[in-house]
């Protein structure tokens, strides 16, 4: 017989306990400007994410608790309702970036 749990990849579950997203990861210098939609409420925890960028996406209710985002780009980034608690963002671009209710 076939095994059903076989059939799904393997991932780590959020800090948060939100789900399977990005805590804990290095996403340094990545380009999450691409896929500008698929990030709303998604978990950052502890992420390093140095010199990344989330130009023009919908972060809207993510969790950067705790997250290196030194030089990281938010230009024109949705960051309403986002969390960003004890986190890093030295050199950081906000520019045109909503970040009406984010703490």
């Amino acid at each position: 017989a076939a095994s059903v749990l076989g059939s799904f990849p393997t991932a780590s579950l959020a800090v948060s306990g939100g789900g399977l997203d990005y805590a804990n990861l290095d996403i340094t210098g990545q380009d999450f400007s691409k896929d500008t939609m698929k990030y709303k409420g998604k978990d950052f925890t502890q992420v390093i994410a140095k010199g990344t960028s989330f130009a023009g996406s919908n972060l809207q209710g993510c969790r950067f608790y705790k997250a290196y985002l030194v030089n990281a780009d938010f230009s024109g980034a949705d960051l309403r309702g986002a969390s960003l608690e004890d986190t890093s963002m030295d050199g950081a671009l906000l520019d045109n970036a909503n970040v009406s209710g984010a703490y």
